[in-house]
């Protein structure tokens, strides 16, 4: 979901409103700048966001190092947050997250799938 005006949070609180506070989901949210979100909601205790990250950062770094980027502040700004939210790096020069915005959501269905198995 794309919403520059509104954060994580207002857009969590709208689709919560809809679904039901007891319903598992996973936003990922995109401010149609450089800030990435990847938020998990209701009940998600058997889902690891850090699985995603690892799998996000794996990507990033390799699409790194295909363009030939060698700032290393670049090189070591990750995917990074907590048990049930993350972001995209912050890069110091205010690009977006090296991954195509589709590739982003790919992957991190891919590894939220993966924890289903």
């Amino acid at each position: 979901m794309q919403a520059p005006e509104s954060g994580i949070y207002e857009v969590e609180h709208t689709i919560l409103s809809h679904l039901g506070e007891k319903e598992c989901s996973c936003i990922i949210f995109h401010d149609g700048k450089t800030k990435w979100t990847v938020k998990l909601t209701g009940y998600v205790n058997d889902f690891k966001l850090t699985l995603v990250s690892d799998a996000l950062n794996e990507e990033e770094l390799r699409l790194k190092k295909d363009q030939g980027v060698t700032d290393e502040r670049l090189l070591t700004a990750k995917w990074g947050g907590g048990d049930t939210i993350i972001g995209a790096p912050r890069y110091h020069n205010g690009s977006a997250p090296f991954i195509p915005k589709n590739r982003i959501t790919e992957i991190v269905l891919e590894s939220l799938n993966k924890q289903l198995a």
